[in-house]
């Protein structure tokens, strides 16, 4: 079977989106029927192209398309799609199901303000997931990975003048960019691991895997564990399970085709796809399956108490996606295909006819009232005690905003001291002294990778101010682009001054950063308040300028497949793997980015308008 074959199938989607963008808002039929076509020959192709993989003779389809770009240290980006039995499980109810969706939606978005605007995201979402599937290394793979999570981002704040769903869209946002983290981190050490772009054709062979782990077991435990994080994070396990109910707040068809049946099992999809790379480490497989038990535990308590029919539809998910890890990492692969794909279908069912679930009193069904056993004493107090808890949630949204949010928050505000001229006058003497004395005394490694990390440490501050900044919106924008140069300093330090890789990741971020701060100072010349203390809404009034600035927030935040998308996957492999601090300062320093940028366009531009002449919507959808 031809390769160009699934070129073409992740073409359709692409081509589809793009044709959309253009169609006119007014026109619900013309804009419906184009995406029901879309997505109809896309799902019909798909079936045909299963059906002949398995009658024909070849085991697995690789494309591999040309270098966009390569450098000396065995560095190569390139596009590669890749078929194989996890590909074609996923294409098939995939395919079906965002079919059945498109069909649903033309009756349930209709007289929608915003009906364009769903099917040319649910379009954008289609296409992201194809490319997932299909994803033949890991570059490709995140390309995919980040238009799932920017589309699931705008579906949930698809109701952009209320409270709640642009909330719930950050926070979810903000979460996802842990799983980042976790892929960023596993795509530069296998890249190190094996002396090339790792393609899954490769993975997918454990001799070859065994040969270059036989002898670097932490390595080994150390990319599951990464790979677990990312897994963790997008199927909203343990202990990150309480982003899907919040994720309801969008429509109930991309409800039903994100969080029940898709986007909700590509953690499934990565430690399938991966599962040669952690199959020897048995501690990795142990704490997916200790995951997959606690997942089970907390969510089906947590999903008998939801008075929400959508929440109770999200935990139930959850705990069927908790088995699916436990099968996976006892090495069933084919069954955990074969639940996953059940549990896609029986959720999407479940959530489309949720709206009506009143009438067809199924909630009188599922909760009864009556208490027919006599509980003893301490029967009584656990069954309150894990009641309250469950009402509760666990307080896993409490740990995440202790843990994780708060301190960053914390820490951003107490090194807002170096927005003092004095202070950033220092630091930026201390970069212009760290610099040159790294390129006139370069034989000294150790001296240099003190230098480097210090850079980075500098980068890594502005992020943090730029994400706890509550003032000043251009600061807190130009923080951002102050992070980027920080560590494209420090990359050229460590990377013998080779400008040109340093200059193709800053050919995205100087024009986006400087086109957003253009756009900035013209709202603020127009409007009398204009911070980050609460959501704006400007989005009201000035559209197209808040189209324009969501394309700055993607060239600066590196979104595939801009420029500086591509050199930060290029400098980043410069690192090499003895430096693990900094590949994560690194690392750490883009998921700040993203989640500062995109807290900008939040406030800025989206929920309830600050001017009291504009209607008020209700807080949630």
């Amino acid at each position: 079977m031809n390769a160009n074959l699934l070129l073409f199938l992740i073409s359709i989607p692409f081509f589809g989106f793009l044709i959309s963008l253009i169609l006119p808002k007014n026109k619900e039929f013309l804009i419906s029927t184009w995406s029901l076509i879309t997505v109809g020959l896309h799902a019909l192709l798909s079936q045909l192209l299963i059906i002949f993989w398995l009658f024909g003779h070849e085991k697995e389809i690789f494309f591999r398309g040309p270098s966009i770009i390569s450098s000396n240290n065995n560095y190569d980006f390139f596009i590669s799609f890749y078929l194989d039995y996890v590909s074609a499980t996923f294409l098939f109810f995939g395919g079906i199901l965002t079919f059945l969706i498109t069909v649903y939606s033309r009756y349930y978005m209709h007289r929608e303000s915003g009906y364009k605007r769903f099917f040319s995201t649910i379009l954008f979402f289609y296409l992201g997931y194809n490319i997932i599937i299909f994803s033949g290394n890991f570059e490709t793979l995140m390309c995919g990975w980040e238009l799932l999570g920017f589309s699931s981002f705008l579906l949930i704040a698809f109701y952009r003048d209320r409270f709640l769903p642009v909330k719930n869209s950050l926070k979810i946002f903000s979460i996802y960019r842990i799983g980042d983290l976790g892929l960023i981190l596993v795509a530069w050490l296998s890249h190190n691991l094996m002396e090339n772009n790792v393609t899954f054709l490769e993975i997918s062979n454990p001799l070859l895997i065994g040969e270059h782990l036989a002898n670097h077991s932490s390595i080994g435990f150390f990319l599951g564990l990464m790979l677990l994080i990312s897994a963790s994070v997008k199927s909203a396990q343990f202990p990150f399970s309480t982003w899907l109910p919040r994720a309801m707040e969008g429509p109930t068809p991309s409800s039903a085709i994100f969080y029940g049946s898709l986007s909700v099992h590509m953690g499934c999809f990565i430690l399938i796809r991966t599962f040669y790379l952690w199959e020897q480490q048995l501690s990795v497989r142990i704490l997916i399956a200790l995951i997959g038990l606690i997942t089970i535990l907390l969510s089906n308590m947590t999903s008998k108490v939801q008075s929400s029919i959508k929440s109770q539809i999200a935990y139930a998910s959850i705990v069927q996606i908790g088995l699916v890890f436990i099968e996976i990492s006892m090495g069933l692969l084919p069954l955990a295909l074969f639940h996953l794909t059940g549990n896609a279908f029986l959720r999407t069912y479940q959530l489309l006819v949720s709206p009506s679930v009143v009438s067809y009193l199924i909630k009188e069904q599922l909760y009864k009232n009556e208490d027919t056993q006599k509980p003893t004493h301490t029967y009584s107090k656990l069954n309150k005690f894990f009641y309250v808890l469950s009402v509760k949630e666990w307080n896993l949204d409490y740990y995440h905003n202790k843990l994780l949010w708060h301190p960053l928050k914390v820490i951003g505000r107490y090194f807002s001291l170096f927005s003092h001229p004095l202070t950033f006058s220092f630091l930026i003497l201390t970069t212009l002294a760290v610099s040159v004395s790294g390129f006139y005394y370069f034989e000294n490694n150790l001296s240099v990778q003190i230098q480097v990390t210090l850079l980075a440490m500098i980068g890594v501050i502005f992020g943090l101010q730029a994400f706890a900044e509550r003032k000043t919106v251009t600061w807190a924008w130009t923080l951002v682009a102050m992070n980027h140069t920080w560590i494209a300093l420090s990359l050229l330090l460590f990377t013998h001054w080779e400008t040109h890789d340093v200059l193709i990741y800053l050919s995205g971020i100087v024009p986006s950063w400087l086109f957003g701060l253009i756009i900035l100072k013209y709202l603020k010349s127009q409007e009398s308040t204009l911070n980050l203390a609460n959501f704006q809404g400007h989005i009201y009034e000035y559209k197209n300028l808040s189209f324009l600035f969501l394309i700055c927030c993607m060239g600066l935040s590196g979104f595939p497949i801009t420029a500086s998308f591509i050199g930060e996957d290029l400098l980043f492999h410069h690192i090499p793997p003895h430096n693990i601090t900094l590949a994560f300062l690194v690392a750490f320093s883009y998921v700040l980015d993203g989640l500062a940028i995109m807290r900008i366009y939040s406030r800025v531009f989206l929920g309830p308008h600050i001017k009291t002449y504009h209607d008020v919507a209700s807080q949630s959808s």
